[in-house]
């Protein structure tokens, strides 16, 4: 693949595999500035969206050999389906002397039509599966940050989530109804501390539970089959960290916020191979695994002379991943698949009082596995970049060219149990490539 990364599979090419979207999508948000301490918001949101998906060639067996009988399509996939998502909120913000308190609710629904069809060459040829899957989410929240003294803020927070998921794919052939279907409730709570060390210095500390339904994608292609349906992942977290500001004079100040965390996590719902047909995914709830890490972010605005209108600004982001089974009984405390063991981005930014900033931008990602058994990695990678802005007072301009040295790396792969590097798994990265954004505000 890196030899040559723009080779495709020849089933990709007969196929004519291709991820066609069309989106179009309407939002309003209204905020309301009750008095000096309380503000309301609610939004709304529509999105409809087309997907046309050849994704699987015809799978063809001759079942008798060399004799007269033509091989016989057994298999082959083009998604085409329609999904729309409406969404509301609504966000209460009250503020006092010594509490500052959020509250709202997000309600969710997404319905997805259409159907599952035979490929021939990217077009469709004769459908084989009904789709008609629908799914809600209801989710309340309320947080205060009690500021117990000058020094010490107590947080406390909790969120309750309610979600249905239904999922009705009718095989054409035959009409028989795989129907899975099921209601997830939880509530979530956190309670954590901030302690204000100095004046913009802050160390903090929070625990909190976790939860997350599967998705529609996830049911129709669990592993048990059928009507099966899987169970919400759970589980708890911790979190420590600093934050703060530090200025130098007038013109010079850096900033940082870094955090570790450990969260251990019950029936996470990842993609394992498919028994039945070596080298697809399913999915599957596996009983626990472990996740911990470090997120960190150091920055810094630095005055160039003494006019106090030139500045580099750095940025450097780091974040070191260390997820693991946890007595799995196949796979033991291997490391999780897919999951670099570090990430590390950054830039170097000049900037000006007239709203231009121009500058360097690298990435270095780590090596990952590739399968569950851990016995292929996937090399590490480093890339460099240019980015480039203006803005005024009601546009702004920006562009970004990423990968200037063109280089060939992986940027995603699936997942086998186990894995060779003979395996077609692999997914090139973007080449060198440039994007503009133009932004314009009407009053």
């Amino acid at each position: 693949m890196l030899a040559d990364p723009e080779q495709a599979a020849a089933s990709a090419v007969s196929g004519h595999f291709q991820v066609d979207v069309e989106t179009w999508r309407l939002a309003s948000k209204t905020s309301w500035q009750i008095d000096e301490r309380q503000r309301l918001d609610v939004g709304f949101s529509v999105e409809e969206q087309s997907l046309f998906h050849p994704i699987v060639d015809r799978v063809m067996v001759d079942f008798d050999g060399p004799g007269p009988a033509e091989p016989v399509e057994v298999f082959s996939l083009l998604i085409a389906t329609e999904q729309r998502d409406h969404g509301t909120a609504l966000r209460y913000n009250y503020t006092g002397d010594r509490h500052d308190i959020v509250a709202g609710v997000n309600y969710a629904r997404s319905s997805v039509e259409g159907g599952n069809y035979r490929n021939l060459g990217g077009q469709i040829n004769g459908l084989s599966t009904v789709v008609d899957n629908s799914a809600t989410l209801l989710e309340a929240f309320v947080m205060d940050r009690w500021k117990l003294s000058e020094q010490l803020t107590l947080v406390l927070a909790a969120q309750a989530v309610s979600a249905d998921r239904e999922v009705r794919n009718t095989d054409v052939a035959s009409a028989v109804l795989t129907n899975p279907q099921d209601s997830y409730d939880g509530i979530n709570p956190r309670i954590g501390i901030v302690y204000t060390v100095s004046d913009g210095v802050s160390l903090y500390a929070n625990v909190s539970r976790l939860f997350e339904p599967p998705t529609n994608y996830q049911l129709q292609d669990n592993v048990s089959g059928g009507d099966a349906t899987l169970k919400a992942m759970k589980g708890a977290a911790v979190e420590v960290g600093t934050r703060g500001t530090r200025e130098f004079g007038s013109d010079d100040r850096w900033n940082w916020d870094v955090s570790i965390y450990h969260a251990t996590i019950d029936d996470e719902i990842l993609s394992v191979e498919d028994p039945a047909a070596p080298g697809t995914s399913l999915a599957t709830n596996i009983d626990k695994t472990l996740h911990s890490g470090l997120e960190a972010m150091v920055a810094g605005e630095f005055g160039l002379g003494e006019s106090g209108r030139h500045y580099l600004a750095p940025l450097v982001s780091l974040t070191v991943n260390e997820f693991s089974f946890e007595g799995d009984a196949v796979y033991g405390a291997n490391q999780l698949p897919a999951a670099p063991d570090y990430v590390l981005r950054g830039e170097m930014m000049y900037r000006n009082d007239r709203g231009f900033q121009v500058g360097p931008t690298f990435e270095r990602v780590g090596k990952r596995y590739a399968d569950f058994a851990n016995t292929y990695t996937i090399d590490s990678y480093a890339l460099m970049g240019l980015r480039a802005a203006c803005s005024g007072e009601r546009f702004s301009v920006n562009a970004t060219v990423n990968n200037v040295f063109d280089e060939n790396y992986v940027a995603n792969h699936s997942v086998r149990n186990i894995a060779a590097e003979s395996d077609a798994i692999l997914n090139p990265g973007t080449p060198v490539s440039a994007y503009v954004g133009v932004r314009w505000l009407l009053r």
